[in-house]
C-alpha cells in the first residue's frame, strides 16, 4: 500500500488520536461510483479486521480494506486549514488521464 502523508496531515491525525485517546489509527474507506469517480472517507480505526491492510506511520496505523488496494496506490493525504476550518484532502501523486474524461 503506497499512501503518502504530508507533515500537516500527520500532525492533524496525531492531534485527533491523542484527543480521542483510544483506537489504533485511521481507516481510509474508498467508494467507487461511475467513471473515474472515487470518494474517500477517513474515520477512526479501533481494531483491525480480517481483510485489512495497514502500515505504521509516525506512531499510528493507516488502515484500509484489501479491496481498496488498487485505489490507494499513489495517494497523498493532506490537511489544510482556511479561515479556522480544517479538513483532509486525498489526491493522487500523479493525475490519471487513462479514462479520457478530462477529470483526471
Amino acid at each position: 500500500m503506497s499512501i503518502s502523508l504530508t507533515e500537516a496531515s500527520v500532525l492533524a491525525i496525531k492531534t485527533a488520536l491523542n484527543e480521542r485517546s483510544k483506537g489504533i489509527g485511521i481507516r481510509l474507506e474508498v467508494s467507487v461510483g461511475g467513471i473515474s469517480s472515487l470518494s474517500f472517507r477517513l474515520e477512526y480505526a479501533d481494531e483491525l479486521r480480517d481483510t485489512d491492510l495497514c502500515f505504521e506511520h509516525s506512531g499510528f496505523r493507516v488502515v484500509t480494506d484489501l479491496k481498496n488496494l488498487a485505489y490507494t496506490e499513489g495517494l497523498v493525504l493532506d490537511y489544510s486549514q482556511t479561515n479556522g476550518e480544517g479538513g483532509f484532502s486525498v489526491c493522487h501523486a500523479e493525475p490519471c488521464d487513462e479514462c479520457g474524461c478530462g477529470s483526471g
